[in-house]
């Protein structure tokens, strides 16, 4: 689900699994992607944060296991993903 505002995207974007559950949730202002996108495992939990700017990965983004432990965290810098912590780097039940 989107929203046009004068012919361009504004507003939030909504995606869902065939099941109904949320899949991923970003928002458009103006035209381009500018928020922390969050992406979702079918069951509920949080995949993924990840900020937007412009359209791009730009800044903090955090990724998670499906049973919400925390995987990854690191940061975007001139298109390149780096990251600066992998912790939990085997799966924790």
């Amino acid at each position: 689900m989107e929203h046009l505002r004068h012919g361009t995207y504004h507003g939030a974007y909504l995606k869902y699994y065939e099941t109904g559950a949320l899949e991923l949730e970003e928002t458009y202002v103006d035209g381009a992607l500018n928020c922390t996108a969050v992406e979702y495992y079918p069951n509920g939990v949080v995949k993924a944060k990840t900020v937007l700017k412009d359209n791009e990965e730009s800044g903090p983004f955090t990724e998670y296991y499906e049973n919400g432990v925390l995987k990854t965290e690191g940061s975007y810098f001139a298109r390149r993903k780096r990251t600066f912590g992998r912790r939990n780097a085997e799966r924790i039940r």
